[in-house]
């Protein structure tokens, strides 16, 4: 009989066969997982404490597990979002999967979420349809050289940095414009991983008017997200602009970064973008 409970450190030990089983395909760690302290890692996140995690137990053996958590979006209420479902794929196709997502999901509603939200590889996508989740919009990944990024001049928002103070409050994380979960995704860069990166908060009459987020990814490009409250809306583009010019004080020739195709008009014109269809299907389900 599977058990669905929260998760626990000692949890880990029996995650990273988990891990070993799945994550490789995706290559979420470029070298694989080796040992049990990087799965400790993975839950050592920036913030993860804001996190829920269940795990699967069948005979005594953690062979699964899901993690999501929520987040505030001014048009849509209160989000939840699914980061990652892994299951042993020994005891896949055994309805493991559907019962950790329900789980989470009783969660998220107690905890006032409207509709959960998540990526998935297109191998992946029948999963979650069949489980009642269906895709919402496309995701663009843009990218423009850095040498043809304008700088901006406005002295209009005021900056702060906010890299070299973690935790982040959880009150400047959100979405809008961006796409749910990409800032926390691009802060774990900096904070866990230890990549060179720069966190900003702007303000505009000094209230809160979004946030920006670009950290060195190789050596060639560095990866960004930018996003907005409603009443910092207007100056979209001047934070687009400061946030990317963050990466003059790296030797990159790029800046990329993932947005929502219905969004990208909203970014164009802070910079000569070029794009494509990204290969991350976005899904969702109403609670």
């Amino acid at each position: 009989m599977v058990v669905i409970r929260t998760g626990k450190m000692k949890d880990c030990r029996d995650l990273l066969t988990v891990y070993q089983t799945t994550r490789w395909y995706h290559g979420v760690r470029p070298n694989g997982y080796k040992t049990v302290e990087q799965v400790k890692d993975e839950h050592r996140d920036v913030g993860f404490k804001r996190w829920g995690w269940l795990v699967a137990e069948l005979d005594g053996k953690v062979v699964g597990e899901i993690v999501f958590r929520i987040e505030k979006n001014p048009s849509s209420g209160k989000l939840g979002i699914i980061r990652n479902l892994d299951i042993d794929v020994r005891f896949q196709k055994k309805e493991i999967g559907t019962q950790l997502t329900r789980a989470a999901e009783d969660t998220l509603r107690n905890r006032g979420a409207v509709r959960v939200v998540l990526t998935t590889p297109p191998e992946a996508y029948n999963y979650w349809m069949k489980i009642g989740y269906f895709a919402r919009g496309s995701l663009l990944r843009i990218s423009v050289d850095l040498n043809d990024v304008p700088i901006d001049r406005s002295r209009n928002l005021e900056r702060s940095r906010l890299d070299n103070e973690p935790p982040i409050s959880k009150k400047f994380l959100f979405s809008n414009i961006a796409y749910p979960g990409l800032l926390v995704d691009c802060i774990r860069e900096i904070i866990m991983e230890g990549k060179p990166g720069r966190i900003v908060k702007f303000n505009l009459d000094s209230k809160y008017a979004g946030m920006g987020v670009i950290y060195k990814k190789n050596v060639e490009v560095a990866e960004f997200v930018v996003d907005a409250t409603k009443f910092g809306i207007s100056e979209l583009e001047s934070m687009t602009r400061k946030t990317l010019g963050l990466a003059r004080n790296w030797t990159v020739e790029a800046v990329s970064g993932i947005v929502p195709k219905g969004s990208f008009s909203l970014y164009q014109k802070s910079a000569p973008w070029s794009s494509e269809l990204a290969r991350e299907i976005p899904v969702t389900r109403i609670l």
